[in-house]
């Protein structure tokens, strides 16, 4: 996964008013995480020091150490995108954070 694509699937879902790039992105977002939570359990490729700089990347806010560091940044970002003055960039990062909250219970 390149970090550009999986990082514009966020300005989509704040678009107005077009709803289906929206629900398209929030998919896409939830899809991305689901694969990245498939690998990390099938194992994977990566070396510690990319590991790590992934983690440096990512982690602004902790949310447990059983969460993928993909999975902190886009709950990090969507709680603060809820926060939004814009109500369409509300309306979608609110989407999104529902999608990932029933398909990544506690």
């Amino acid at each position: 996964m390149e970090d550009k694509d999986f990082l514009s699937h966020f300005w989509n879902i704040s678009q107005y008013p077009n709803k289906q790039l929206k629900f398209t992105a929030a998919r896409n977002i939830v899809q991305t995480l689901l694969t990245l939570e498939n690998m990390k359990h099938s194992g994977n490729s990566k070396t510690n020091s990319e590991k790590i700089t992934i983690l440096k990347k990512y982690t602004n806010n902790d949310y447990g150490e059983d969460i993928s560091p993909d999975l902190n940044y886009t709950l990090t970002r969507l709680i603060k995108g809820m926060t939004s003055d814009n109500s369409a960039a509300k309306e979608g990062f609110y989407i999104t954070f529902s999608l990932i909250v029933t398909r990544f219970p506690a």
